[in-house]
């Protein structure tokens, strides 16, 4: 390796560093967007970054950076503008929200069926005189840790309540305390929590922020190698979530101009990697073979035991995982989308960098995970990125002149592709003739389309005079090849799972698409490069963004669907694809690229 490769998250942009360039003009290059009010004379202070790994390849700290590492105590702090690549090798570093100037899209909305609300966690009146003796002369059992909150209870003035769940207590409140709940979404890539009013059903404010963990690795295996390393490595990236949850729980409170102190129950799903990461399980297993999860079955723990920012007896509820990769978040999209109760064959694919399937009906249910990589969020491609202010999102190719139409995130100039465009975008290559079935890019093309960058084949989407980063925005034949890569692992766990229920994709009715990435794609292009299977028709597909958050807030709005979703997470057939020869032979003829077809490309609303 000749050059240094600087990797700037939480957006996922990688460029080739060349020697003494600084980490500012390197971000400038990629399109990675951090604030820069001095142009790089080190005097705002506005572009600080956090160097995770490769702080050896770097230029030694300046005096101002001296002074700030004293002031700012996050190791690996940097200034942008003065740190130089010095060595070879790989440098990751995180662009904390301070100092970024894009906005990132994460998904939170989610498809949420009709329920009976009935939670669990209830106010009740309180004894007129607040005690361990009264309590238990009235049935009521002390939760855990809840003496300190009974005596700080009994202090206060005024007409009190009782918070229970079961016949359990936990604190108290006043009368006119709202009962409030947060439910959570952990993702590989972003967190999402939701604050919820839990005596009317309704959700108060929802927001996401990424996950702070993508700088060990922007896929699970990465992070559980990270974590195997050491335990201070694993409690590293439990208190890297915890502190995401409190930011959100902080935030989501200030917001709705309440307080934490009545926040009163807390959901969490997520992978199980994260699942395991929060209860400070060990992860071993799930890092080697036959990968099986360490911890089953629903766990309910306190705010206390997990660290979060609220009373420390409130209960936080962990609903169970299927396997090593199949967690909690699937099973909570399976009973959002209802799944479940369907009668007809079914299909719920969250689509992320691990890529988790669920098909069947009310009478069986068989799930997978399948490592579709980080190319859909960008990472791996040359111009890729995660979908934020300047990413293009929507593409289309012209017949003929191979002109490119394209629309931006924030209808700003391009900087980069994110998922979204770089599935349009192979769509589009093969429908048009640019490609050929195996992904082979033509040897030219009109216009200049095709040309060659570092002695590798590409086609020119955007030229550089329209781009924000003066560079063509290009797709390379090794990038095709990613994608390839990602949507065969897709397929051909969509065909896997059919051939175990002994079923057709024309037997699916509802085929939904969940997750940021999957609720933004244009299913005529998964169609085409074959993602899906092209038997599927289009009105059978449905997206309904965030269901692992539309599940984690049912959790905290009934009790019955609680008690659903743990009969769910058990009945659910886990089917691991590691070892199973019949994957092997659907993935390499799901590589392959379908019948070039002739109907309109995808139609980006956007300049041509």
């Amino acid at each position: 390796m000749s050059h240094t490769t600087v990797v700037f998250q939480p957006e996922g942009r990688r460029v080739a560093a060349a020697a003494q360039e600084t980490l500012l003009h390197a971000a400038l290059r990629c399109g990675a967007g951090i604030e820069d009010l001095c142009a790089g004379q080190g005097t705002c202070g506005k572009c600080t970054v956090r160097v995770h790994h490769g702080r050896e390849l770097l230029s030694p700290r300046t005096a101002a950076e001296v002074q700030l590492a004293s002031e700012d105590p996050r190791p690996g702090i940097r200034w942008a503008c003065q740190a130089r690549t010095e060595r070879a090798g790989t440098v990751v570093l995180e662009v904390p929200p301070e100092a970024q100037r894009s906005w990132q899209r994460l998904q939170t909305a989610g498809w949420t069926p009709k329920f009976r609300l009935d939670p669990e966690v209830r106010k009740v009146p309180a004894p007129r005189t607040l005690s361990e003796k009264s309590l238990h002369r009235a049935k009521w059992v002390l939760a855990p840790g809840s003496t300190e909150w009974l005596r700080e209870g009994a202090q206060e003035r005024g007409p009190r309540r009782l918070l229970v769940r079961g016949r359990a207590v936990f604190g108290t409140a006043r009368a006119r305390e709202p009962l409030w709940g947060m439910a959570f979404d952990v993702g590989s890539t972003k967190v999402a929590g939701y604050l919820l009013d839990l005596e009317h059903g309704r959700v108060i404010q929802s927001l996401a922020l990424p996950n702070p963990q993508m700088v060990h690795g922007e896929d699970i295996m990465s992070r559980l190698a990270f974590a195997l390393t050491s335990t201070g490595n694993a409690e590293q990236l439990r208190w890297e979530i915890v502190r995401t949850l409190n930011q959100i729980i902080r935030t989501a409170c200030s917001r709705a101009k309440g307080s934490r102190s009545w926040v009163s129950e807390v959901a969490i799903v997520g992978n199980t990697a994260m699942h395991h990461f929060l209860l400070g399980a060990s992860v071993d297993s799930l890092a080697r073979a036959p990968y099986r999860p360490s911890v089953e079955g629903e766990w309910v723990t306190s705010a206390g035991f997990t660290g979060l920012d609220i009373p420390a007896p409130s209960p936080v509820i962990l609903p169970s995982v299927v396997g090593a990769f199949v967690g909690s978040d699937l099973v909570a999209g399976v009973r959002a989308t209802r799944m479940d109760q369907a009668r007809a064959l079914s299909a719920l694919i969250d689509v992320g960098t691990n890529t988790e399937i669920c098909i069947g009906n009310r009478d069986r249910l068989l799930a997978c995970s399948t490592p579709s990589g980080p190319a859909f969020e960008g990472a791996h491609i040359r111009f890729g990125m995660r979908a934020a202010d300047g990413a293009v999102e929507r593409i289309s190719i012209a017949p003929g002149t191979w002109r490119v139409a394209f629309r931006t995130i924030g209808r700003k100039k391009p900087r980069g592709l994110c998922g979204s465009a770089l599935l349009d975008l192979l769509s589009e290559l093969r429908r048009v003739g640019a490609v050929d079935r195996t992904g082979r890019l033509a040897e030219s093309g009109p216009s200049g389309a095709i040309e060659t960058v570092q002695g590798t084949r590409a086609f020119r989407v955007i030229p550089a005079g329209e781009t924000a980063i003066g560079q063509d925005l290009v797709i390379t034949q090794e990038d095709i090849g990613q994608l390839q890569l990602a949507k065969a692992a897709i397929r051909s766990a969509i065909e896997l799972l059919l051939t175990e229920l002994d079923r057709t994709p024309e037997e699916i009715r509802t085929f939904s698409l969940a997750g940021a990435f999957g609720s933004y794609l244009a299913p005529e292009s998964a169609r085409r490069v074959g993602m899906i299977p092209p038997s599927v028709p289009l009105s059978r597909i449905r997206f309904v963004g965030n269901t692992a958050g539309s599940g984690a807030r049912l959790l905290l709005f009934s009790g019955a669907e609680r008690r659903a979703l743990n009969s769910i997470a058990q009945s659910i057939r886990h089917v691991p694809l590691a070892g199973d020869p019949r994957f092997a032979g659907l993935f390499a003829r799901a590589l392959s690229l379908p019948r070039a077809m002739n109907p309109p490309g995808v139609t980006p609303g956007a300049r041509a």
